[in-house]
């Protein structure tokens, strides 16, 4: 092999960095690489499936055996789904490149050569038949000549899709070999790939993590034992992501979250609720009339706008929560014939937007005998309800919010269950 580049030095940039752009001359990219897009394609993948897998749910919600069953096999199957996530394998592929497990690849010459291929007798090292031969993974996989910017941690390398660098199948072994290459590589790289695929899909989809103080991971030492570990051990701190219920009035929002909260293991998330109730409740909108004659007044819209930027203001006061509301205001503006997109171009709208990327968001379909008035809010017909859902998940689809549907057809008594496996936790 040719000569290895030297290795990095802790003036490389941090592994955070994970969207820069190529430069103008590198291969175009079929795909930026970010977190938020890795968690959302998780989530995506798990909600459709979960949603497909309804079909087939239990006849009889008192039927505990075939209940659990049914939800055990429809959060694994999500799972599986999940581990096929090109993102996925993009990040990890730059984890393996980055930090590879193993030192070393270790190889007997069979016949006489002279290294690089490219060489004379005269330029070249020459190689005789039974020398031992070292590669170093660490500081090929370092490279300038094989790989763009090496010493930054960009999965995004590994979603390009020109022929000649589709790495991504692990084609070239020249560049990419973190389990070696050939007839003597790693027997076992297929099942731990399928492995690590599964358990960080599932781990990443029911948990958020915070690195707090630690060192960014560019500059974390480690050293060689039977794999490549860290010098130290890394404190991480996980907990559930925060969750999102919204959707109409009457739905059950309240209801659930404080289920959730109670038994569905949400008990240490932040409570973000009667968001609404708190702003009609202030002394600035008493008497103040948000429908007439004509329909719904421009204190209407000021309302929605209020209470997105109280949603906003409470979740940036969180770490984690749970909340019975989320972009909701958007969807009645929607409904009353009001064009809601200017207020994308608002800082607190785009950060419920940003931030709402990285959560579970479910979306409560009505249930008829929730929908009952409570003395505050305009209840809304069924049908009504009904189109008003259907409304929001437009309108999140748009924003490319990463949502899940909790359809009407999951009993009432299982609908906490039933959204703890959306968030990827099946407890049964």
């Amino acid at each position: 092999a040719p000569a290895p580049a030297p290795a990095p030095t802790s003036s490389a940039p941090a592994p955070t960095q994970l969207s820069a752009s190529a430069s103008a001359s590198a291969p175009p990219r079929a795909s930026t690489f970010t977190v938020t897009r890795l968690l959302a394609d998780l989530r995506r993948r798990r909600f459709e499936h979960m949603q497909q897998a309804v079909d087939t749910m239990p006849d009889d919600p008192e039927d505990r055996e075939a209940w659990c069953a049914w939800l055990a096999a429809a959060h694994d199957a999500a799972v599986e789904a999940s581990a096929k996530s090109d993102l996925l394998k993009a990040l990890l592929h730059e984890s393996l490149r980055f930090k590879p497990v193993g030192p070393v690849v270790i190889r007997q010459a069979v016949a006489d050569d002279i290294l690089p291929a490219s060489a004379s007798p005269h330029t070249g090292t020459p190689m005789r038949k039974g020398d031992g031969i070292v590669i170093a993974l660490d500081l090929m996989h370092r490279r300038a000549d094989l790989f763009e910017r090496p010493n930054v941690f960009d999965p995004g390398r590994f979603l390009q899709s020109t022929e000649d660098t589709d790495m991504i199948k692990f084609s070239q072994p020249s560049r990419f070999a973190p389990f070696g290459a050939g007839r003597k590589s790693c027997v076992g790289k297929d099942l731990g790939m399928a492995e690590i695929l599964q358990v960080c899909a599932a781990i990443l989809t029911a948990m958020a993590f915070d690195l707090g103080d630690n060192e960014p991971l560019a500059d974390l030492e480690t050293r060689w034992d039977i794999a490549n570990q860290p010098t130290r051990p890394i404190a991480l701190r996980a907990c559930r992501p925060s969750l999102i219920l919204c959707g109409p009035s009457s739905s059950g929002k309240t209801t659930l979250r404080k289920q959730l909260q109670a038994e569905g293991g949400w008990s240490s998330h932040a409570s973000i609720e009667e968001v609404a109730r708190t702003i009609l409740r202030r002394d600035s909108w008493r008497g103040r009339k948000l429908r007439d004659d004509t329909g719904y007044t421009e204190d209407f819209f000021v309302l929605q706008r209020e209470i997105l930027e109280e949603q906003n203001k409470r979740e940036s006061e969180c770490g984690a929560f749970v909340s019975d509301r989320g972009l909701d205001p958007l969807m009645y503006l929607e409904r009353n014939g009001r064009d809601w997109r200017p207020l994308r171009q608002e800082h607190h709208v785009q950060s419920l937007i940003e931030r709402h990327k990285r959560c579970i968001v479910v979306v409560l379909e009505p249930l008829e005998q929730l929908i009952r008035p409570d003395g505050e809010r305009l209840v809304p017909t069924l049908q009504a309800a009904q189109e008003e859902a259907r409304t929001l998940c437009a309108i999140l689809t748009e924003l490319e919010v990463p949502f899940a549907l909790l359809p009407a057809s999951v009993p009432l008594a299982c609908r906490a269950e039933y959204v703890a496996a959306l968030a990827g936790v099946c407890a049964v």
